[in-house]
């Protein structure tokens, strides 16, 4: 629990700035997947782009 809050905390000091805002959602993000794991999945740098990729490609096939 200690570390969530870490993360949330460090996530609210970032999102100050204008160029701190990406690294707040990262903090956001991970403070989340260390409350609620469940869904979560963690993948190689490799297996998410092929998702995105795949996920562009169906995006832009439905706007047609």
């Amino acid at each position: 629990m200690g570390l969530t809050l870490t993360y949330i905390f460090l996530g609210v000091i970032y999102a100050v700035t204008i160029l701190g805002i990406p690294i707040a959602i990262v903090y956001f993000r991970m403070g989340q997947f260390l409350l609620f794991p469940a869904g979560c999945k963690v993948v190689s740098k490799k297996q998410a782009y092929a998702s995105a990729v795949a996920n562009e490609i169906e995006r832009r096939q439905r706007l047609m």
